[in-house]
């Protein structure tokens, strides 16, 4: 049997097939229980194998993520989409002074951050070519029969939506652009009414 140490180091490594699960061999089978004291010691190893790989796949699944995917705006987006934005980018105290027609090469996701409300409207202004400094990136909420905006980022290239949740929305995650070859991480997470950046680190 291989130790507890080379199964934990096969399943990181990708290989969950060499987890020794042969129950017709195994000493803890309980048509093979004649020598128990001296097989406990191999049950015990098996055991602790399996849990590791239980843990290893929860891990797995936590760190998961789905990319949101953005495009032109459809029919609903674009009869909504450049007056959103005019509003948005001209109203004082706005995050980034850019032009209305920034609206023009906009692409847009429905994004379905919660199962208690319809989708989000993510809006990623200059779709087309974010460049080196990458595009600022808007998501609104239909609430009150008005949209409302609930998230802003800038400098990505697009969202990443997490397996964990804060008060039943996906946290999402996403990457600015610093220089050549480095980036940042940046894990926002819904506090109520709104996302925030909760974390902030290096992805390199």
């Amino acid at each position: 049997m291989r130790s507890v140490a080379a199964v934990i180091a096969a399943l990181r490594a990708g290989a969950p097939e060499l987890l020794p699960l042969e129950v017709e061999s195994s000493p803890c089978h309980p048509g093979s229980m004649k020598n128990r004291s001296n097989n406990r010691r191999e049950c015990s190893a098996r055991r602790i194998a399996v849990a590791a790989f239980g843990l290893l796949m929860l891990i797995s699944v936590a760190h998961a993520a789905e990319w949101a995917h953005f495009d032109s705006p459809d029919e609903r987006a674009a009869t909504i989409l450049d007056n959103l934005l005019r509003e948005e980018l001209t109203r004082p105290g706005s995050f980034y002074e850019y032009g209305p027609e920034a609206a023009k090469q906009a692409q847009t996701a429905w994004v379905r951050v919660t199962d208690a409300e319809p989708p989000f409207l993510f809006v990623m202004l200059q779709g087309d070519y974010c460049g080196s400094g990458g595009c600022a990136i808007y998501g609104f909420r239909y609430i009150k029969d008005r949209w409302q905006r609930v998230y802003f980022h800038a400098g990505g290239e697009g969202i990443y939506l997490l397996d964990t949740f804060t008060k039943l929305h996906r946290d999402i995650r996403q990457y600015e652009q610093i220089g050549a070859g480095q980036a940042i991480e940046s894990i926002s997470r819904w506090d109520g009414s709104a996302y925030r950046e909760a974390e902030r680190r290096s992805a390199n």
